[in-house]
């Protein structure tokens, strides 16, 4: 589904009408989310949780979460207003 959101949102790595650094961090972003998926899949609730995290590294996965869905947010809004993409294109995919 990220990658869905991603071409939605015009955040593709290999985009070459973005910036060498803005691909870079981009593809850091990219890496940020799998991370979390994968810490989801085996400290959270979710499942069966194998690992307890400790409270450094649980701090580390929220405020990761919570910079990466700000960032996909105000992309969302800041396309939206460039008329790139509406409300109806993204339910209907």
């Amino acid at each position: 589904m990220f990658k869905r959101v991603r071409n939605h949102l015009n955040l593709d790595p290999s985009n070459e009408t973005l910036q060498q650094p803005l691909q870079q961090v981009v593809s850091g972003l990219i890496q940020v989310v799998h991370g979390l998926n994968e810490v989801r899949n085996v400290s959270g609730d979710g499942h069966v949780r194998k690992v307890n995290p400790s409270l450094h590294s649980a701090l580390l996965v929220v405020n990761s979460a919570k910079t990466a869905v700000n960032f996909l947010f105000h992309t969302y809004e800041y396309q939206r207003s460039l008329g790139r993409i509406t409300v109806n294109e993204l339910s209907s995919s």
